[in-house]
C-alpha cells in the first residue's frame, strides 16, 4: 500500500516495506492499463533513481502499450533499453503487437524487428493457412481418397 500510495503522490507516512520487483511490476502495469503512462513513466523513475530496475515483464507492458497506440518509435527504444538492461526481450504476448505494427508498415522495419527479436514464431502459421492444404477442410478433400470411402 505504502508504494502504490508513494506512486499516486500520498506521503502520509506508513510501515515500511521494501518493495519488491513483483509489486513494482503490479503498480506499473496498473499505471498503464488505466492510461496513466505520465505516472508510469515517473514511477519507473523514481525505481531507477533508487538504484533498481523494472523486471522484464514491466518493460514488456510499456512495449505492447506503444505497439497498441501505433507509437513505433518508442517502442523500438523501449524494447532497446529492456535489451540493453536485462540482456534479453520480453516474451511474445508482450511482442505480438509490436509486430503486427511493423507488418503495416514497410518492410524494413519488420527486418530490424526481426533483427533484435528474432523470426515471428507464428509466421510459419499464416504461411500454412493460406499455401498449404489441410485434409479437414472441403478444399483440403478435393483429391484425396479415404481407405473407408473406397468402395469396389
Amino acid at each position: 500500500l505504502t508504494l502504490l500510495q508513494r506512486a499516486l503522490g500520498d506521503n502520509t507516512p506508513q510501515t515500511r516495506q521494501k518493495p519488491t520487483a513483483y509489486t513494482e511490476r503490479l503498480l506499473f502495469q496498473m499505471l498503464i492499463e488505466n492510461k496513466r503512462l505520465s505516472r508510469a513513466l515517473a514511477f519507473k523513475h523514481t525505481v531507477e533513481s533508487q538504484q533498481r530496475t523494472l523486471d522484464i515483464p514491466s518493460y514488456g507492458s510499456l512495449v505492447q502499450h506503444y505497439a497498441r497506440h501505433h507509437q513505433f518509435g518508442s517502442a523500438m527504444m523501449t524494447l532497446k533499453e529492456c535489451m540493453y538492461i536485462h540482456n534479453g526481450h520480453p516474451s511474445e504476448h508482450f511482442l505480438k503487437d509490436l509486430r503486427v505494427l511493423g507488418r503495416r508498415e514497410k518492410r524494413p522495419v519488420q527486418d530490424e524487428i526481426a533483427k533484435m527479436i528474432g523470426e515471428d514464431p507464428v509466421r510459419w502459421l499464416k504461411h500454412g493457412e493460406t499455401f498449404l492444404k489441410r485434409e479437414k477442410s472441403k478444399k483440403g478433400r478435393d483429391y484425396v481418397q479415404f481407405a473407408q470411402n473406397r468402395m469396389l
